[in-house]
């Protein structure tokens, strides 16, 4: 009989052991989280008052300790914005792609990159690191559009490692890291529109098996993209989005119902940035309807009008500022000759907008003044202009330095 509970003991000591290990790959929050979760679940289910979660938490933290030691910093920021600060190995191989990348930054050289690692790692060790730095070079290097990428990426797992083999693993899937590491590749895909091929789809079985969460994440994103393709009534032809004017035009579209009043008052030559997209440098362009100009006429001199923003406004996955012309709060109300909606009259009667490049306080002065050319009531009105262009800076170095 002891040595029965001998055995058992062992046993469950042994199984307890190997969720270790296979949590000691991730991040320190993920193991604390598990090994609570699992000592929990041990406790109550049998009855194993012993066991010492503080214990497991210094052997956690000391492997950390081991795996976390100085190392090297690549700085990609002078080339695409870049800034790695990894491991050592996710360093080597940051400078490993940056080097095929420089002399072909296109997908040929991503897919060329790739080519070469695999050729030299047979046997494929140290490829989470490069899969989840590669992944930081999609972006930057406009590739996300490509789903040869993706695949290429799926490749550089090995294979006949993760597939479920019995029944079991189905049930109960293996927690290895690599599965993780493949639905955030999918989820990347997910995030550009890119829909899985056939290929890619036969790649994540023979890599991941039947019944894997990345299959079946692959299922899904067939059946939803399908089924939404149609359903943005706002989808504009790829072509607009290489042109920042179109852009905007679109925004104003967007904001106004037409474009019948849009005027460009100041716009720079435009260049090709590295996305391979028309930006300009200083731009100034404004949109009047016909039934905001007749607001303008209903204005009194007595009363004050506001220039307020940047807001915000996403175009797919652009985004663009603007500002906004408009009245006090209860400044304007209905008429018998005209009749102004209840939100606008609550907030106040938007006038006019406009794009405008920074600095903001210059481009919306002289945007003023183009509208008091062409309205005159605006010429006997204070107008105060209420811009946080200091907070939105700071807010958006802020996130920079928190993301780097």
């Amino acid at each position: 009989m002891l040595f029965l509970l001998y055995v058992f003991s062992f046993l469950k000591m042994t199984h307890y052991q190997s969720i270790f290990k296979t949590l000691k790959y991730s991040s320190l929050a993920s193991q604390v989280r598990a090994l609570h979760l699992t000592s929990v679940i041990y406790k109550e289910k049998y009855n194993m008052e012993k066991i010492e979660f503080s214990e497991l938490l210094k052997e956690v933290n000391m492997t950390n300790k081991t795996k976390s030691k100085p190392m090297p910093v690549v700085d990609l920021t002078s080339t695409r914005g870049i800034t790695v600060k990894h491991l050592n190995s996710a360093s080597q191989n940051s400078a490993f792609l940056k080097h095929y990348l420089e002399s072909q930054p296109n997908k040929d050289g991503f897919i060329k990159a790739v080519d070469q690692w695999i050729n030299k790692n047979k046997v494929r060790h140290g490829h989470i690191d490069f899969i989840a730095t590669a992944l930081k070079f999609i972006e930057p290097y406009g590739l996300g559009k490509e789903v040869e990428v993706y695949q290429k990426l799926f490749d550089v797992f090995p294979r006949d490692r993760f597939n479920n083999k019995t029944l079991l693993d189905a049930v109960w899937p293996k927690p290895h890291p690599q599965m993780h590491l493949a639905l955030d590749i999918l989820s990347k895909m997910e995030e550009h529109r890119v829909s899985p091929t056939l290929e890619l789809h036969d790649l994540v079985f023979e890599i991941f098996g039947r019944a894997s969460f990345p299959l079946k994440k692959i299922y899904n994103m067939y059946f939803w993209f399908y089924e939404t393709k149609d359903i943005n009534p706002y989808k504009l032809p790829e072509e607009v989005y290489k042109d920042r004017l179109n852009v905007i035009k679109a925004a104003i579209d967007r904001i106004l119902g037409n474009n019948k009043g849009t005027q460009v008052i100041e716009l720079s030559p435009g260049y090709q940035d590295e996305n391979d997209v028309v930006n300009y440098e200083h731009f100034i362009i404004s949109s009047q309807t016909f039934k905001q100009r007749q607001y303008v006429k209903l204005c009194s001199s007595e009363k004050t009008l506001y220039v307020e923003g940047p807001t915000h406004i996403w175009i797919n996955h652009k985004k663009e500022n603007y500002f906004v012309l408009k009245t006090g709060q209860g400044d304007l109300k209905t008429f018998e000759w005209t009749k102004v909606d209840p939100d606008e009259e609550r907030e106040g009667v938007i006038l006019a907008i406009c794009f405008a490049s920074k600095p903001f306080q210059e481009t919306l002065q002289r945007w003023i003044s183009h509208l008091q050319n062409s309205n005159s009531v605006l010429r006997q009105c204070n107008i105060v202009f209420n811009i946080n262009e200091y907070m939105r800076d700071q807010v958006e170095s802020t996130l920079s330095l928190t993301k780097n």
